[in-house]
């Protein structure tokens, strides 16, 4: 969905004339100010600076900037000359051009300058930061926002310092660099004391909070900023609030209150008769129809949102309507329709000097271009939207962009390209994590160590001191004994001399006792952690288990240091092998199976060349029969087992289970394959015959999503009533998961248990990997 910035920060000029009454269409009551006798020509000339502020997004604006400028001429008025005159760059800005809109700045400052109006240079410089941030040029921005910042301080102009630092939250925002971005916008705040005024910071605080991942966060501040629009019932920025909450409901996966939301927007919007809010809550509402899959709702919501862009001139929006409309035509499979839809907005954004916009038509073409087969167009394209989004700072652009060249060149060979995109792939999505999350573990951990060594230092001091008056006391005894007579006292003495060194000795061996126990426990912990990471070293590389199957993720969540659960994988040419085993235990001796189970896997699938599952697993079972010795031995460990080979080239699936399910997922709808109704390694313990496994096979010519996991995750208690997750409970979240791209499906799968354990104790090691199949996508060895 694309990201709307509160243009409105960028636009606050103080005004003389601000006894305007809030009503439905504030336009409307400005005309009819102009209409007044009482009214004076030097009003007049502010009230077009404020129609012009309110219809800086249409057409019709040009009309009262010329009247403006005309009476203001007529009138010799200066100072009103420059007010109106500087929403003539925003008019060019809202068209997308940037470059008139630089000369128009620029012309508004010589004329401020030349009057000495302080004030109106403030603004020029506010004006010209604004157009350079819209065209990511963020160096150049930060210059003229500085320069402005300081004359609205030393004007002590708090309207102008909420813009300023705003803007430049939003500069440090677009780099990537959150925590400065979120310092200027509670700067902005804290510059005002008036409500009205914090609208927009409390907007672009939640497009950080989205950034970081912060859901809750963002719709919080969001919260707040709607909370003032109903207040100062300022519909148009009401209209922006629930446009917002929309979108952070959209990225959550709340597709049918993100709806809302944007629905919402959409009638505040046609109420007010404000273009800009209905052309972007269409563009909105198309984007949540593309991701539920009804394309005849996301084309019709899309083209009513060109329709207005158009009519208004906003090369931006034009372009990103086509950008929309192109990305549906690649998931109608419409290849040859989507390039052209690209090209068309890439034009657009190649004339308006829109960095950022122009990194994603480029992207977006490259995936075209790969669809339809022509290689070379394709790097191309997409080398260079990679290219721009990293000088802009677009994150999610360079991750995606990298995400395919890899794709592309290891099918063509090309494997140090490859490996170097996909290294490229996986630093930006780490860094689109949680940071914030990452800074408050950070913060409760060094809060509990903080707190441990107070606890120690006050149990030392007390044991100093209950030594100290025990010595005390000592002492007092042994001068009452010498005053009972010197044989006596020296038959005391000698007593307490025994006894003194008897509580020395005693000492002394608790002490060694403590020294050994704790270098015993240093011992152990350093083992356990030397084997966690051969446990770590045993599993599939990250990296060529992306690089095959692009589309999946791992949920690895061990109880212990080490787990029980493990998973296995191996490519050959267009067929490939996935496993996933929950072994008996946890900790350590759940460990010490993993090894096993990984290792027997290794040498059956890699070294055997055995391929279909059911042999697989019935291979294994013999392979930890004879390692254990379990049919003349108590050890009976064993481990649930779910084995999938994917065979690209027949385009099916073949799975057998030892226990465990599988869940495919076609066509939104959820199958529970079951597995055999017993563990590996179970036949020898509970007398059951070796019946050999089941092998089951499903039709992947169609986009699938599979999902295999352990037991860990829907025996975890908690929730209102502390009870267990349960399987059903499970399979719902997954069919929800499904629709999401993978990439969010890891995260929605997190939150949700941690939403429900709220702080409960982990009783299992947790695994689930997911992984969608195209057979369209290209596989990798």
């Amino acid at each position: 969905m694309k990201v709307k910035y509160s243009i409105g920060l960028l636009m606050l000029l103080y005004l003389p004339l601000t006894t305007l009454a809030q009503t439905e269409n504030p336009v409307d009551s400005l005309k009819q100010l102009l209409q007044k006798k009482t009214v004076t020509d030097k009003q007049k000339v502010q009230i077009y600076a404020q129609i012009a502020r309110k219809l800086f997004a249409t057409k019709e604006v040009d009309t009262f900037i010329t009247q403006g400028i005309n009476l203001a001429a007529k009138i010799k008025d200066s100072i009103g000359l420059a007010d109106v005159q500087y929403f003539k760059g925003w008019a060019y800005i809202t068209q997308g051009a940037y470059d008139k809109a630089t000369q128009a700045f620029y012309h508004n400052l010589a004329l401020t300058q030349k009057i000495g109006y302080k004030k109106g240079t403030a603004n020029a410089y506010n004006g010209l930061g604004s157009n350079e941030l819209m065209q990511s040029k963020y160096a150049e921005a930060q210059k003229f926002l500085l320069k402005s910042l300081q004359l609205n301080k030393e004007l002590g102009d708090s309207q102008g310092l909420v813009s300023n630092y705003g803007n430049l939250g939003l500069v440090f925002q677009n780099q990537g660099d959150y925590m400065k971005a979120l310092a200027f916008q509670q700067k902005a705040i804290d510059a005002s004391p008036i409500p009205e005024e914090h609208i927009y910071a409390y907007a672009n605080m939640g497009w950080v909070y989205l950034a970081l991942g912060n859901y809750t966060k963002a719709l919080e501040v969001l919260q707040k900023a709607l909370k003032i629009c109903k207040q100062f019932n300022d519909r148009s920025n009401m209209a922006d609030c629930y446009e917002n909450i929309g979108i952070i409901y959209y990225y959550q996966g709340y597709y049918a209150k993100a709806l809302e939301f944007q629905k919402k927007s959409l009638k505040v919007g046609q109420q007010i008769g404000n273009p800009s809010n209905v052309m972007i809550a269409y563009q909105n509402i198309g984007n949540i129809y593309t991701y539920t899959r009804d394309y005849a709702q996301a084309e019709t919501y899309q083209r009513k949102a060109l329709a207005i862009a158009q009519r208004i001139s906003s090369k931006p929006y034009i372009s990103t309507s086509f950008l929309n409309l192109g990305k549906l035509e690649i998931l109608r499979k419409n290849f040859p329709k989507a390039k052209e839809l690209f090209k068309k907005a890439l034009a657009i954004q190649q004339e308006i000097g829109a960095k950022d916009l122009s990194a994603e038509a480029y992207i977006n073409l490259g995936i075209a271009y790969n669809a339809l087969k022509n290689t070379p167009s394709a790097i191309t394209y997409l080398e260079k939207g990679v290219k721009i989004a990293s000088k802009t700072g677009n994150v999610r652009s360079v991750r995606d962009g990298a995400q395919y060249l890899s794709q592309i060149y290891a099918a063509n060979g090309a494997y140090q390209k490859a490996y170097h995109n996909n290294a490229l792939f996986k630093q930006m999505s780490d860094s689109l994590l949680n940071i914030e999350g990452i800074i408050n573990i950070t913060h409760l951990e060094d809060q509990y160590l903080s707190k441990k060594r107070e606890d120690s230092l006050r149990f030392e001091q007390a044991k100093e001191k209950a030594i100290l008056q025990k010595d005390i006391h000592q002492r007092k005894i042994t001068q009452t004994a010498t005053l009972t007579g010197l044989v006596l006292s020296m038959l005391l003495l000698f007593t307490l001399f025994q006894f003194y060194r008897n509580k020395q000795k005693s000492n002394e061996q608790l002490r060694n006792a403590h020294e050994i126990i704790q270098l015993t426990h240093q011992h152990t912990v350093e083992s356990i952690t030397y084997a966690k990471r051969i446990q770590q070293a045993v599993l599939p590389l990250e990296a060529r288990v992306s690089q095959c199957l692009p589309n999946h993720f791992v949920l690895n969540r061990p109880r212990d240091v080490v787990s029980g659960d493990f998973y296995w994988f191996e490519s050959f040419e267009t067929y490939q092998v996935v496993v996933v085993a929950d072994c008996t235990g946890h900790g350590v001796p759940g460990a010490f199976m993993t090894l096993l189970g990984s290792a027997a896997i290794n040498d059956i699938v890699v070294n055997k060349g055995v391929r279909m599952p059911h042999e697989i697993l019935n291979q294994l079972e013999q392979a930890l029969a004879n390692l254990l010795h379990s049919d003349s031995t108590d050890v009976h460990d064993g481990m649930d087992v779910v084995v999938c080979a994917i065979d690209r080239k027949r385009q099916l699936l073949h799975f057998s289970g030892a226990k465990n399910p599988l869940i495919i997922i076609q066509n939104d709808e959820l199958k529970s394959i079951k597995g055999d109704r017993r563990s590996i390694n179970a036949a020898y313990f509970e007398g059951n015959s070796h019946a050999p496994f089941q092998l089951h096979t499903v039709d992947i010519s169609e986009p699938t999503t599979i999902y295999m996991y352990s037991d860990g995750y829907q025996d975890q208690f908690g929730g209102p009533k502390g009870k267990k997750f349960m399987r059903k409970q499970l399979h719902e979240t997954l069919a929800y998961a499904s629709k999401l791209p993978v990439n969010q499906q890891q995260q929605l799968l997190e939150n949700t248990l941690d939403q429900w354990m709220d702080g409960k104790e982990q009783i299992d090691d947790i695994l689930v990997m997911g992984i969608q199949l195209n057979m369209e996508e290209p596989s990798f060895v």
